[in-house]
């Protein structure tokens, strides 16, 4: 028996929560590195900025 419309309408799934974890230690000054692109950064060390180089 297929369900109704109506029920598919009204599902509603909870908010997907992503828990917040720091990162290791930057081995150059010791903070916590940020997750980035699959990896870890050190926004410290990197100049406080991250993005693609735009020329």
């Amino acid at each position: 028996m297929a369900p109704d419309d109506d029920d598919m309408e009204n599902f509603e799934l909870p908010p997907l929560v992503i828990p917040k974890r720091d990162g290791p230690e930057c081995p150059f000054c010791g903070e916590p590195m940020q997750s980035a692109d699959g990896d870890y950064l050190c926004i410290d060390c990197n100049g406080g900025t991250y993005g693609p180089e735009t020329g």
